[in-house]
């Protein structure tokens, strides 16, 4: 095999608007594919064009890449040379080679692969720099899926059905609505036919479901570069084999999905569950606000950087977790991240946090920092995530959202300008240090099978905790003790709702109820519910907190006999039993809670102000208030005397700015390092 001489005339790119398209010939009668390869000027001389979207490892997750069929490479004659290309590339060539489409005017393809050097930095820099204005005057973008789903295992025949059931939920209307409509079957099951009839579509069979689930798991959707191709090209067609599928369509469909809440008793196979269950729509949300608004902002890059797209999280090259975004990105985010390869790793990372910052003018991106030694890039800055990891924990705010928490009040956010880039200077105010932290209950792993009960028993044995020293925790105005806790555990938000409506109450009361009323007697569990109860009644009885907020031991009584009790599985709930609702409004609170606390403690500052923040909160750390930050943030002091961010926090009784109104405020100017 040759390589292809990137520096021959023909090839050499002699302006930076010129790109590289290649034309496909017919394949010969041995299945030889080839094509010509010939430079053209964006401006004086382009033919119409598509371009080609695909995954250069396997199109299926999980594949093994040790297969022949996957991962040796295949020929490709192109200028009269023999150069080597990798499987899925090939299969892809191979299958517009055969079945061009008669319809389109474009003959010309651009295929990132082939059109550029790979091997010069300096073109790769250009190249990438300029990957929004390719995909966007390309005739279409052709998105290869792969020759086949589970290797071909499924059979031709299944595609026509699936695709056209698609094809119904995508014109499934009506008077309520189209999301309206999908949401008033979330109580049936996918195999019920009078689910299909109000919906107004033909029965879906399991394994029409199924073909959509591995559809799903094809590779490309778990790409950054194709989460990028596919928000800016025009028209987008989807090809898996010689199946075309439409995006609409497969947009409604998996919005169906979410609406519905299917996918959480869709099928046996675990993997296929795990697609339907939580359909990623970010892809689809954001193509659809490109198409309509252009570019993305600041804030909505900073978003896809942050946390919203979780299923296209894989790259080659650690630095495309950023670059592959700049397409889609304003001209104001690309002026400030220009692509260069050969910077470190590090450094990329380093310099777009300072952009998305100084950008969007706030602080929101800090919430995104995993902790000293969970990094895959070694020496980021404290205050600098990494952008090749899916935050843990999610940030307490929606970073697509505008910042609802107001710890710094009114303040504007100021960044001091300081030599080194691996420092972040900024006004502070130091506000409290951690004087305890509450860590999840031990022991109690070999007894209980059920994840959710254990996960309830850790969250009771706290509040018991705190429930003992209430008079020494901060109680804001207005609140008892126990509303200040289930307030702080949900950093006082109620479905994307600040603060949580006093509804809650009920939804916390019903939560409360329930977990202590399936305990059974004997065990700790039941040990744990009798302490709870006498601590509740105590309570009680002192008037600090409303009677509508706790269950009495007559109230726990009687909702027990509402629970089946099934020696070596989880404890049930009785549908008859469920007369009030309390099980769905126990569950609401569960789920809204499990949002916020997932993979963060809770704390007792000094002051007695319940917090709550990373793991990796200790005693002795600092609570401070950051200038123009909508959260407080807990900061750790080095025998160094420097600062490092340990993660954004939740303090309740500080979060509008409470701290910051008092007339003897002093900022100070501190670094984080």
């Amino acid at each position: 095999m040759e390589a292809l001489d990137y520096t021959d005339d023909i090839l050499r790119l002699h302006d930076l608007t010129d790109i590289r398209l290649l034309q496909l010939h017919p394949l010969l009668d041995d299945g030889e594919l080839s094509c010509s390869l010939a430079v053209f000027d964006q401006v004086a001389s382009l033919p119409p064009y598509n371009c080609l979207s695909y995954t250069w490892g396997p199109h299926l997750p999980g594949e093994n890449e040790d297969k022949s069929h996957t991962s040796s490479s295949r020929a490709l004659l192109c200028n009269g040379r023999y150069v080597s290309i990798a499987y899925n590339l090939s299969t892809a060539l191979i299958a517009l080679a055969r079945n061009q489409m008669a319809e389109e005017p474009a003959i010309f393809y651009w295929v990132d692969a082939i059109s550029i050097d790979q091997a010069n930095v300096a073109e790769r820099n250009s190249q990438v720099g300029q990957m929004h204005r390719i995909f966007r005057e390309a005739y279409a973008t052709i998105a290869w899926l792969g020759p086949s789903l589970s290797n071909g295992t499924w059979p031709h025949e299944d595609w026509p059905s699936t695709l056209s059931f698609m094809r119904d939920f995508h014109h499934v209307d009506g008077r309520q609505g189209k999301y309206e409509i999908y949401q008033s079957v979330q109580g049936y099951h996918h195999g019920d036919p009078e689910a299909y009839r109000k919906l107004g579509v033909p029965f879906v069979k399991a394994d029409q479901w199924y073909v959509l689930a591995q559809l799903m798991r094809c590779a490309w959707f778990s790409r950054v570069w194709c989460f990028q191709e596919m928000l800016i090209s025009r028209r987008l067609k989807l090809l898996c084999g010689r199946h075309q599928v439409s995006v609409d369509e497969l947009y409604d469909v998996n919005q169906f999905l979410s609406s519905s809440r299917w996918g959480s008793q869709m099928l046996p196979h675990s993997s296929v569950a795990d697609t339907l269950l939580e359909p990623d729509l970010s892809a689809f949300y954001y193509r659809e606000r490109y198409q309509e608004r252009g570019p993305l902002d600041a804030r909505a890059v900073q978003a896809c950087l942050g946390q919203l797209v979780r299923k296209h999280r894989y790259a080659t090259d650690p630095r495309d977790f950023v670059y592959g975004l700049l397409g889609c990105a304003d001209a104001s985010v690309r002026e400030l991240i220009i692509p260069d390869y050969s910077k470190s790793v590090r450094d990329v990372y380093i310099e777009t946090a300072r952009a998305m910052i100084t950008l969007t003018g706030n602080l929101q991106l800090l919430g995104c920092v995993r902790s000293e030694g969970e990094t895959s890039i070694r020496g980021l800055p404290s205050w600098v995530p990494d952008f090749s990891l899916v935050p843990s924990p999610n940030s307490l705010h929606p970073l697509y959202k505008a910042e609802e928490f107001r710890a710094a009040g009114d303040t504007t956010l100021i960044i001091h300008s300081i030599l080194s880039m691996d420092v972040l200077s900024l006004d502070g105010i130091y506000f409290d240090s951690v004087a305890e932290t509450f860590q999840p209950l031990s022991g109690l792993g070999d007894d209980f099978e059920d994840r959710e009960q254990l996960d309830a028993l850790r969250y009771l044995q706290i509040l018991l905790d705190i429930l003992s020293r209430s008079e020494d925790i901060y109680h804001v105005p207005g609140e008892s003790i126990v509303e200040s806790f289930w307030r702080t555990t949900m950093a006082n938000t109620a479905l994307q709702v600040y603060p949580a409506p006093l509804t809650w109450r009920t939804h916390f009361r019903n939560w409360l109820l329930l977990q202590l009323a399936s305990m059974m007697p004997g065990g700790q569990a039941f040990e744990l519910s009798r302490r709870m109860l006498d601590e509740l009644t105590i309570l009680r009885a002192s008037g600090d907190v409303l009677d509508a907020e706790l269950p009495t031991p007559r109230d726990v009584v009687a909702a027990s006999k509402g629970f089946e009790f099934i020696p070596g599985q989880p404890y049930s709930w009785t549908e008859e039993a469920d007369r009030d609702g309390q099980v769905s409004s126990s569950y609401l609170f569960t789920s809204n809670r499990r949002l916020k606390t997932w993979m963060r403690s809770l704390s007792l500052s000094r002051k007695g102000y319940l917090c709550m923040s990373t793991l990796k909160m200790m005693t002795g750390d600092e609570l401070w208030i950051l200038r123009g930050a909508g959260t407080p943030f807990v900061l750790r002091r080095g025998l160094d005397n420097k600062m490092r961010l340990v993660g954004e926090a939740y303090v309740h009784g500080i979060m509008d700015g409470e701290a910051t109104a008092e007339e003897d405020v002093k900022w100070q100017r501190i670094e984080l390092v």
